[in-house]
């Protein structure tokens, strides 16, 4: 019998992020314990600090079955004999690790491995009762093992994962000596308050990540509903369009280049020539805090080109796009804020290293405002 293992890929990893960081913010409002059928093993595992590692295995396993049912949560390897095997160590580093959910969300209370399925009781190509371990371990390999049997279903991942949350949450409130946050609502936030979070925002992440975010939510939470920005993957050629195109219904209205590296003048003249000639009206080059202080970047003489052209062509810092944006801001609905950042994260595919710290940012800012 040919046995099929599942691949664990980028689009596998990025899944597994989208949703544990989607369970956290459920769980970061909730002031009671969701539901659970293996409530009792998470609460042994997570406190069990002679072999960490088992912390590590029984999220990741979840998580694997949480984002393909297909997954068989006992399998930690595709050299696995069972049905659905699959590499678990791809999805823990991918997302929990070197992914950054742990570091950026969880404060490092899972024991701040960086490859804990190079440990011995993540060594096996399954988790099996026969596999050898520490006899001070073995009880709670085997209740490990039992509780992870009866979880069938993604849903029952997923439930069990917001309890493995809810406990963590607990935990690092008590390290840090915080209550737990209350429930959040469609809260109106500052501009003085948000400003900080998009600075923040703009200098995370590799390659410009945390920058475009940074613009795309910042467009978004300031023009209405009949402008939509579109935020394409960071670094990727697209004939036409720069790293943000804005349209006014279903018309071009303006299109962005987003640059967080230092540049040349004729580079920008070059991408503004480019957006004209095909048929954007508008364009501006949007540099971040890695690009330096380029001077002035348009000459006189490039301005009047472009309106001779009959178009509009600017060269400015994030941050004086920034403070010139919230002279027009009231405020920013924290509800919406959160929505636009998690929907640019999938739109741009942005990686687990800006995609967790940025979303770790908005929990930061909203929990400075429930303070």
């Amino acid at each position: 019998m040919l046995v099929v293992s599942i691949t664990v890929n980028q689009e596998f990893v990025s899944k597994g992020n989208t949703l544990l960081n989607d369970l956290w913010d459920e769980v970061y409002a909730l002031d009671y314990a969701p539901v659970c059928i293996i409530s009792e093993c998470i609460d042994h595992v997570l406190v069990y600090d002679k072999a960490k590692t088992y912390k590590y295995i029984l999220l990741t396993q979840l998580l694997g079955k949480a984002v393909d049912e297909s997954v068989n949560i006992l399998a930690m390897k595709a050299s696995s004999v069972l049905p659905g095997a699959w590499d678990a160590r791809n999805l823990c580093e991918g997302v929990i690790t070197r992914g950054g959910f742990e570091k950026n969300v969880l404060m490092g209370i899972l024991g701040r491995s960086k490859q804990p399925y190079n440990s011995s009781p993540a060594q096996k190509p399954e988790l099996s009762k026969s596999n050898h371990t520490r006899p001070s371990d073995v009880a709670l390999r085997d209740e490990l093992i039992d509780a992870l049997g009866r979880i069938e279903s993604s849903s029952d991942a997923m439930a069990a994962i917001r309890y493995y949350l809810y406990v963590c949450k607990g935990q690092i409130a008590q390290m840090v000596k915080e209550e737990p946050l209350p429930e959040l609502s469609a809260d109106m936030v500052s501009c003085a308050r948000t400003r900080q979070f998009w600075r923040d925002l703009a200098q995370i992440g590799r390659e410009g990540e945390g920058l475009s975010l940074a613009v795309a939510t910042l467009l978004r939470m300031s023009l209405d509903e009949t402008f939509t920005p579109v935020l394409y993957q960071i670094n990727t050629s697209r004939a036409g369009h720069g790293d943000l195109d804005l349209y006014f219904g279903v018309e071009k209205f303006a299109t962005l280049e987003i640059k967080d590296k230092p540049f040349n003048p004729h580079e920008v003249y070059e991408y503004a020539n480019a957006a004209f000639d095909d048929g954007w009206g508008r364009f501006a080059f949007v540099y971040g805090y890695k690009a330096g202080n380029p001077g002035q970047v348009f000459t006189e003489r490039n301005y009047a080109d472009f309106a001779d052209r009959g178009v509009v062509a600017v060269c400015l810092s994030f941050e004086s796009l920034l403070d010139s944006t919230l002279l027009s801001l009231a405020s920013v609905s924290l509800d919406d804020l959160r929505k636009s950042l998690i929907a640019y994260i999938d739109d741009a595919k942005v990686g687990t290293e800006t995609a967790n710290p940025a979303r770790q940012l908005l929990r930061d800012l909203i929990n400075e405002v429930h303070k």
